[in-house]
């Protein structure tokens, strides 16, 4: 079995969610068996600081995967906004780096959807990290204006890691999901890691990839690999 190297903490939430698809995946198996890792928990507040500045978020991660790459396999991060810088920390290591985006588009394609919403933050959204991954396959998609991510960024720094707002930030949510269903889309793309936690499918008709749970899909599948 491999070892997995995971960057996580960006923010803590969202990697417990992680890690508690991890547990059910593997519990969910005919012989049951938890997969080994190693999660770098970093500090969100360092990362909060650095992500609208590309060289110091680079440096940052960097010195993440650095931490931990000697002693995995292969590495992910539970985060979307870091993926905006994917490339550039994939050339940094010599170490497999998962893509989120891409793991989430290989499901879209496997569902066969045409037309789907992205939902992210701000940085996620406007970074294009999506819609170039859905473009190389001729998938269609809708994403918000900027105006209205604008939110986000302050619920999830200012409220949602001081454990406040869990009713707005759902709110938003499944406003934001059903206007995008509204437009034609076919699938809304949870392109935050934290957003799993306020909107689930019993919430919504239609259907929703989970970058979240989508990546720990993913990161159980390596870990088995011979």
């Amino acid at each position: 079995m491999k070892v997995a190297g995971i960057l996580g903490g960006l923010g803590p939430q969202s990697t417990a969610l992680f890690y508690e698809e991890i547990i059910r995946l593997a519990q969910a198996r005919k012989e049951v068996s938890y997969p080994r890792m190693i999660i770098n928990s970093m500090s969100v507040w360092d990362f909060s600081s650095k992500m609208k500045d590309e060289t110091q978020l680079i440096e940052l991660m960097s010195k993440g995967i650095a931490m931990i790459e000697k002693q995995v396999d292969f590495l992910a991060m539970v985060c979307n906004t870091a993926h905006s810088i994917i490339q550039p920390l994939r050339a940094a290591t010599r170490l497999p780096l998962l893509a989120i985006q891409e793991e989430v588009v290989a499901k879209i394609r496997e569902d066969g959807l045409k037309k789907v919403g992205i939902l992210g933050t701000q940085i996620t959204t406007t970074s294009g990290m999506y819609q170039q991954e859905l473009d190389k396959y001729g998938i269609a998609h809708e994403e918000l204006p900027a105006r209205m991510l604008e939110p986000f960024d302050d619920l999830i720094f200012n409220e949602m890691l001081h454990g406040n707002s869990y009713a707005m930030m759902h709110l938003k949510l499944k406003e934001y999901a059903q206007l995008l269903h509204r437009q034609g889309c076919e699938g809304i793309i949870l392109g935050c890691t934290e957003f799993p936690l306020f909107l689930t499918q019993q919430h919504v008709e239609v259907p929703l990839y989970p970058s979240t749970q989508i990546l720990a899909a993913s990161v159980m599948k390596h870990c088995l690999e011979a």
